[in-house]
């Protein structure tokens, strides 16, 4: 029976481990996909801008 608590414990800890790990890792993800959204908004910003100006001078 003791064996089976110990190996229990352990397990509990591993997960726990585990569970961290991931909600670090997703973390991280979020973070990277936040900035590169931004980054894809300046391009757009920096499209709009240059094709209003090319519409100027069209007209």
């Amino acid at each position: 029976m003791t064996k089976s608590r110990g190996a229990t414990c352990v397990l509990s800890v591993l997960a726990r481990v585990l569970v961290a790990w991931a909600a670090d890792s997703a973390s991280a993800t979020a973070t990277q996909a936040r900035s590169q959204v931004e980054l894809m908004r300046m391009d757009v910003e920096r499209l709009l801008m240059i094709t209003e100006a090319l519409w100027t001078i069209t007209r």
